[in-house]
């Protein structure tokens, strides 16, 4: 069974994996996913759920301990980045869901209506 099939749509890990892609340089330590989480898909797991979920792809190495950052709050923070395999199946996954996106935007629309996003 390939990386991508054992990665299923509606997991936390799937989510997670494209959540980590648009982080700034692929990186980010579990409290950063929550918000991000929070600002792109408008809701967020339990951080227990995510750190699951990243153990998860670090697993599959599709994403890596990128160490260790210091915090001004509190312990430090442990940092996660994308590998290369991570980064292909993210991009990958991204087309995917654009074709998606797309198909399901010009069926629903009523030809020559734009329809405008509920957000």
């Amino acid at each position: 069974m390939s990386v991508r099939d054992d990665l299923r749509l509606g997991s936390l890990a799937y989510w997670a994996l494209l959540a980590l892609s648009a982080m700034p340089g692929h990186t980010s330590h579990a409290y950063a996913l929550l918000q991000e989480f929070s600002r792109q898909f408008g809701r967020k797991p339990s951080s227990a759920a995510l750190y699951q979920a990243l153990q998860q792809l670090v697993r599959r190495e599709l994403i890596e301990d990128a160490g260790l950052r210091p915090s001004a709050k509190g312990p430090e923070l442990r940092l996660f980045t994308l590998t290369v395999a991570g980064r292909q199946l993210a991009l990958d996954e991204a087309a995917s869901l654009e074709r998606i996106a797309s198909a399901v935007q010009t069926s629903l629309k009523p030809s020559g209506e734009k329809l405008e996003s509920p957000r």
